[in-house]
């Protein structure tokens, strides 16, 4: 396997801010036959290298340019300035629906995605399977794998420790303390960028009981101040704080930090996506990472979450489009998609509508089977500030700095 060095003919480029990016790029569009792709340094971005790789060896004669930066806000800053100062990868990660800047559906209406709704595995992603990909007859997006958000734990270290995985908010308490007893966080958060996190507290507490809030919200019936579910929600937060669930210092945590923390075991679980495992993965290759839903009060009201989030799209302004369009050709066919998630984490398209999940999602099973699994909230979110205040707000609660009246209000204030 080719290393992936900067000397290399393909090469992998780190980058902590946008404007490093674009350094590099201008060389990279003087060639003809490069293909150049921005993705996020975690599961995800490692399996898009890996596919990217494989695809240069197998068609030959083309220079496959990687630029990974750290997910989150970093990502997204990156993604926009190249963007606007017209220096745009030719394949770009994206993510679903709303809510966020990198979001398909705010990139299609301003102008920067190609339309791929002729290519010919866009049958399998119909309106009626995947609608936060499509822009009226538009497809923004390949969808990579379903990616789950939950609680990642550490198969080896719970059974170490003699503990339980909990199906309930109580239980986890009481794992968190006697983790604590032991020498051990129990629950790791990026809270540095901890969107995620919130969401997942927030599942049984406001969406259990009323699934369509966030349509309500959109139409003024209610706000984040006058939902008792989201004071709920904040309020456990505060209960996992007392019970010494997080590491110290867990509101300045940024995703890479978190990989490390859960490979190297400081803590036994972690709330994130099913790319934070393929992370960890990458760095702890014999590590035994399951996922299960983030605990309600009671089984019953517990959900898990799921959603086509992770996308492929193509810059409408793409410098090679036609070897663009090729790539996303070449990593829809379903062994190619298998041996990505594999690599990143999730499911692959095929699996899920077999309802199939490979072992570190077993937990999850039951949940599609019951019909227990919802959408990420804020994917349907129009305003990236909402989610942009869960991240600034959502650090600044940890840190005790803000009380939930102050959370609440400035989510509705971000509101539009």
């Amino acid at each position: 396997m080719k290393t992936l060095t900067r000397s290399s003919h393909y090469r992998v480029l780190y980058l902590g801010v946008a404007l490093g990016a674009l350094a590099v790029s201008g060389a990279a569009m003087a060639q003809s036959a490069t293909l150049r792709i921005l993705a996020p340094a975690s599961g995800t971005g490692n399996g898009i290298a890996k596919m990217a790789e494989k695809f240069e060896k197998e068609r030959g004669n083309i220079d496959v340019q990687i630029q990974q930066v750290p997910s989150g806000e970093n990502y997204a800053q990156a993604l926009l300035t190249q963007l606007q100062a017209g220096a745009g990868a030719d394949i770009m990660f994206t993510n679903s629906g709303w809510g966020a800047p990198e979001s398909v559906l705010p990139l299609g209406e301003a102008g920067h995605l190609e339309d791929l709704s002729s290519r010919p595995w866009a049958a399998e992603f119909p309106k009626t399977r995947v609608a936060e990909h499509w822009a009226g007859d538009k497809l923004l997006g390949l969808p990579l794998s379903m990616a789950n958000i939950g609680l990642v734990y550490n198969k080896k270290l719970y059974d170490e420790l003699g503990l339980k995985v909990p199906t309930t908010f109580d239980e986890l308490i009481e794992v968190c303390k006697a983790a604590d007893a032991k020498g051990k966080r129990a629950v790791g958060v990026a809270g540095a960028s901890s969107f995620y996190f919130y969401q997942s507290v927030a599942l049984s507490t406001v969406f259990a009981e009323n699934p369509k809030w966030s349509e309500d919200r959109a139409a003024g019936k209610v706000t984040f101040s006058n939902t008792p579910g989201w004071r709920a929600a904040l309020d456990r937060v505060n209960a996992m704080q007392d019970a010494k669930c997080f590491p110290l210092g867990v509101q300045a945590v940024v995703p890479p930090q978190l990989f490390a923390d859960i490979a190297g075991g400081n803590v036994i679980s972690a709330v994130g996506p099913t790319s934070l495992m393929g992370a960890v993965k990458g760095m702890a290759p014999d590590i035994d990472l399951r996922m299960t839903a983030f605990p309600g009060d009671k089984p019953e009201n517990t959900l898990a979450m799921g959603i086509f989030n992770d996308t492929l799209s193509v810059n409408a302004k793409a410098s090679n489009k036609e070897l663009a369009l090729e790539f996303l050709d070449y990593l829809a066919r379903p062994e190619n998609m298998k041996d990505y998630t594999a690599i990143a984490g999730g499911t692959a398209p095929a699996d899920v509508a077999a309802k199939v999940f490979p072992n570190a999602l077993s937990d999850l099973s039951a949940f599609y089977a019951d019909g227990r699994v919802f959408t990420v909230p804020h994917h349907s979110w129009r305003a990236a500030e909402v989610r942009g205040t869960l991240i600034s707000d959502g650090s600044a609660f940890f840190a005790d700095t803000i009380d939930a009246d102050k959370f609440l209000a400035d989510l509705d204030k971000a509101w539009r």
